[in-house]
């Protein structure tokens, strides 16, 4: 593949990483507002889940598979490119499998008709936007390189 189009892939994924993760985010937030209301909790962390598993992890897969083949292609390095791919491996895909464990268990307890914790959703609600920073600041040294 050309470089040209390994970049746009790889930006595509990263912005559909970042939109989802932000609106896990706001999901979340709004399940932890009110979380004696089941049927609100069951929805809004459903769609959460679903997201989740649908987009922010396969995006956050492909960000990196393509980023990778640029990596390869254009011989790249850099410390912000250490540090960009460190961030990406560990705070982005490992934090939304966590997230993903932590939203099954508030799942869980929805379907049993109980609210879900407040340990499952301080873990989900801290966990979330974690993910949207570390997304913004890996955008950064992506796009300028410092250093």
């Amino acid at each position: 593949m050309r470089s040209d189009t390994l970049l746009f892939f790889h930006v595509l994924a990263a912005m559909l990483l970042l939109g989802a993760a932000a609106t896990v985010t706001i999901l979340l937030v709004a399940t932890a507002r009110r979380p004696g209301e089941v049927p609100r909790s069951e929805l809004l962390l459903r769609l959460a889940y679903r997201l989740n598993l649908f987009v922010t992890i396969p995006a956050t897969i492909a960000s990196i598979a393509f980023g990778e083949g640029l990596k390869a292609q254009e011989d790249a390095a850099g410390d912000w490119l250490a540090v960009g791919t460190g961030l990406t491996y560990v705070v982005v895909l490992v934090g939304a499998l966590v997230l993903h464990a932590f939203m099954r268990r508030g799942l869980a307890a929805t379907a049993l008709g109980k609210p879900p914790s407040a340990s499952t959703l301080r873990g989900a609600g801290s966990i979330a936007p974690a993910i949207v920073a570390a997304v913004l600041v890996i955008a950064f040294l992506m796009s300028a390189k410092p250093g």
